[in-house]
C-alpha cells in the first residue's frame, strides 16, 4: 500500500460519520457536531435520507432538523436543475457539444436522488475550440465571467456565474482540460471521454462520462484540486460508482492509471474509500496500482504539495520542455494585459508596470504559504 507516502487513516469524527452513513444509524445523544461535520462533508443531505430510511428510531431532537434537510435539498435540486436545463438547451442550440462532469453529473448517474449529491456550481467539458461560442452563450443567459488569471499553461477552465430574480447564486465552470495542474491535465481529453460518453436523459440527453472514466475522474480530481482531502461526499462517489464497474471496467482503469502515471492518486482513493465505506474491488486492483505508485509522478500531490510554489514546481517537472517551463513562468508572473486591467479596475496603461511589480511582491507571501489540508 501507499502508507510510506501519507496517512491514509481518517480521523475518527470523520470515520464516524462514515459509519452512520452506511448504517443509517444515528443513535440517541448523537452530537450536533455530527451534523455540522455532515454539512461541511457535503454528504448532509445523504445522512439525512439514510437515517430516515434505516430501520431505527431517530434521535427525538434530531429529526426535525433531518426532516427539514431533505425538503430543502429537494427543493434547492428542483430549482437549480430547472436552470441547468435552461442553460443545456441555449448551449446546444448555439452548437456547442458539451458534457457534464463530476457533480452535476454524478448525481444524476449514481445517485438514488439528484438531491441526494450537492453541487455548488456545475461543471462542463468542451473542446477549446468551443470557448468562444459557450462563452457569448452564457454571456446572453445573463452570466458574468469571473476576472481569473489566463494563459495556456497557467488556467484551463474559466468560472461563470449569475444571480437569478429570486437571489440565488448559479456557478458554472467550463473546462477544456479536466484539471489545471500539468501532472493531470492531459490525462484525459474531450475526445477521449466522448468516445465512450453516456447521456443522460434528465438533462436532455447532454453528454457525461461513462461510469469508468468517471470514477478516473473522481480519483483525479480530490487529488489534483483538493491535495488529498478526505471530504466524505468525494469518497462516496467513488464508492458509488466502484460498484457499478464490471471486471473489463477494472482491467481498464487500471491500465488507464499505469499509462497516464496516475496509479498513487487512484490508490489513495480507493484506500480510503474502502475504510470509509468497504471495497467493491478485487484485491488485485488495489495490488496492481501499488507496485508501481511509490514512484508515481502523481504521489506529489499526497505527500509533496503544500504550497502553491510546490505545484508551481509540479508543473515544471511535468511539462516536456525548457520553451513551455519559461512560458509557464512568464504567464504566472506577467500574465495578460486584459487580465491586469480587469483585475485592478484600471484602464491606464501606464500603470501596468506598478501593477506588475505590486503583483508579485505582494503575491510572493501566498505561494509560500501552506495550503489548509485536512480533514473537515
Amino acid at each position: 500500500m501507499i502508507s510510506d507516502l501519507s496517512d491514509v487513516r481518517l480521523d475518527q469524527p470523520t470515520a464516524e460519520l462514515a459509519s452512520v452513513l452506511r448504517t443509517g444509524l444515528l443513535y440517541q445523544g448523537a452530537s450536533p457536531d455530527l451534523i455540522r461535520r455532515a454539512d461541511a462533508h457535503g454528504v448532509l443531505p445523504l445522512l439525512a435520507w439514510r437515517c430516515r430510511t434505516a430501520s431505527a428510531q431517530l434521535p427525538r431532537d434530531l429529526e426535525p432538523q433531518l426532516t427539514a434537510t431533505i425538503a430543502h435539498a429537494v427543493a434547492w435540486e428542483v430549482w437549480k436543475a430547472a436552470e441547468l436545463v435552461t442553460l443545456l438547451q441555449a448551449v446546444r442550440a448555439a452548437g456547442v457539444e458539451t458534457m457534464v462532469i463530476k457533480g452535476a453529473a454524478l448525481a444524476r448517474q449514481v445517485y438514488r436522488e439528484p438531491w441526494l449529491r450537492p453541487h455548488g456550481d456545475v461543471d462542463l467539458l468542451v473542446r477549446h475550440a468551443s470557448l468562444p461560442r459557450i462563452t457569448d452563450t452564457l454571456l446572453t443567459l445573463g452570466y458574468v465571467q469571473d476576472t481569473t488569471i489566463d494563459g495556456t499553461h497557467v488556467m484551463q477552465q474559466a468560472h461563470f456565474g449569475r444571480t437569478d430574480a429570486q437571489g440565488v447564486r448559479h456557478a458554472v465552470d467550463v473546462h477544456w482540460r479536466i484539471a489545471n495542474p500539468h501532472a493531470f491535465a492531459h490525462a484525459l481529453d474531450f475526445e477521449e471521454l466522448r468516445a465512450d460518453a453516456t447521456r443522460i436523459v434528465s438533462l436532455g440527453g447532454v453528454l457525461a462520462p461513462c461510469v469508468m472514466h468517471a470514477l478516473l475522474l473522481a480519483l483525479v480530481h480530490r487529488a489534483a484540486h483538493h491535495y488529498d482531502n478526505h471530504r466524505l461526499i468525494w469518497l462516496f462517489d467513488i464508492h458509488l460508482l466502484a460498484e457499478q464497474l464490471d471486471a473489463h471496467d477494472w482491467e481498464r482503469l487500471v491500465a488507464l492509471c499505469l499509462e497516464r502515471k496516475l496509479a498513487a492518486v487512484a490508490l489513495r482513493g480507493l484506500e480510503l474509500t474502502e475504510e470509509a465505506f468497504g471495497a467493491s474491488w478485487l484485491r488485485h486492483v488495489p495490488e496492481r496500482l501499488a507496485a508501481v505508485a511509490q514512484g508515481n509522478v502523481s504521489a506529489a500531490f499526497l505527500d509533496g504539495i503544500h504550497r502553491q510554489v510546490d505545484v508551481l514546481a509540479s508543473d515544471l517537472r511535468a511539462l516536456p520542455d525548457t520553451r513551455s517551463r519559461v512560458t509557464l513562468l512568464r504567464q504566472h508572473l506577467f500574465p495578460s494585459q486584459t487580465y491586469m486591467m480587469a483585475r485592478y479596475q484600471t484602464s491606464s496603461r501606464w500603470a501596468l508596470p506598478w501593477l506588475y511589480t505590486r503583483r508579485i511582491i505582494t503575491g510572493a507571501p501566498r505561494w509560500l504559504r501552506k495550503f489548509a489540508i485536512s480533514d473537515l
